[in-house]
């Protein structure tokens, strides 16, 4: 099915926009299982567990080549690596947070792929990319009102650890995106979960991960890394082929958006008005970056045929 749709421009962007909204979907799930006293790794550990499963069931059925180079598992590895502080700290930031700050707070990963791109001179910094920095910032401060002296439900951690996850995030890119010129996206993502799966293993509570098979829970675990897992995963990278990098780039707002939403209306969640207006400079910030940057390596490639 999703071979017969994926080749019209309207489903690819649907494919897309619903990957964003079930990753957001996902940070809500995740922040319902930590109200029932669940260790933040674990429920990570098992995202990427089941996100596997599905992951590799796309794999056996899937007839494009499956060679494995040396390189393309290094670069998987690395983005195993990139995945499980991707889901890890998110999770403990919405744990030492709320929702809604800590995915604004891992939207800030193309920030951080910026900064890597200048280290590795593939991107280079302009005044624009200054300024959007600042008012990153700004955002960041009024979002998590660090700029006050007692913060209310927010921990200094929450704040770190939100931004380590939109790092490894940014890691988790690069890696998939260097990786794929190496073989199969597919298989990348495979080995990528995998290593994921085993990292959080090491660090989630062991009883509590044995617990969780036992558990009336775990109908709320499966349906999460059916979100946030493998078929979001599978709907992006199918959806992605049909639609422009930087139109992907303004579709991923949704996610955010989402869990926002999730937090306000099924967690009772709120935010300040300051908070809101934090909230809206990040996403504007990001999105018109991460658009200006992709449209203007696009002209690049143009200018160069």
């Amino acid at each position: 099915m999703l071979k017969l749709l994926r080749g019209s421009y309207p489903y690819g962007l649907l494919f897309v926009i619903l990957s964003a909204i079930s990753w957001g979907l996902a940070g809500g799930f995740a922040s319902l299982l930590m109200s029932k006293e669940w260790d933040p790794i674990v429920i990570a550990n098992y995202q990427g567990i089941i996100g596997l499963i599905l992951i590799f069931g796309w794999l056996i059925f899937n007839k494009n080549e499956k060679k494995i180079s040396l390189s393309l598992v290094a670069w998987s590895i690395l983005a195993g690596i990139g995945l499980s502080g991707g889901w890890g700290l998110y999770f403990v930031s919405i744990s030492n947070t709320n929702l809604a700050v800590a995915t604004t707070l891992v939207y800030t990963a193309p920030l951080f792929v910026f900064f890597i791109s200048a280290i590795l001179k593939t991107e280079r910094i302009t005044i624009y990319k200054f300024l959007a920095l600042i008012f990153i910032s700004l955002g960041i401060i009024l979002l998590t009102g660090i700029h006050r002296t007692q913060l209310t439900g927010i921990h200094p951690w929450g704040i770190i650890s939100g931004l380590l996850a939109g790092l490894s995030y940014a890691i988790l890119i690069f890696s998939l995106k260097y990786g794929s010129e190496k073989g199969n996206l597919l298989i990348i993502l495979n080995l990528a979960f995998l290593i994921n799966s085993l990292i959080l293993m090491i660090f989630a509570d062991k009883q509590q991960l044995i617990e969780v098979l036992h558990s009336y829970d775990i109908w709320w675990f499966i349906l999460l890394g059916f979100t946030g897992g493998g078929p979001s995963f599978i709907l992006y990278v199918t959806g992605l082929k049909n639609v422009s990098p930087a139109v992907a780039s303004i579709v991923a707002i949704f996610e955010p958006v989402t869990a926002s939403l999730f937090g306000v209306i099924i967690l009772n969640e709120y935010l300040t008005a300051v908070q809101a207006i934090g909230m809206v400079i990040i996403l504007l910030t990001i999105t018109i970056l991460s658009y200006s940057s992709v449209k203007h390596n696009e002209n690049s490639v143009k200018s160069d045929e």
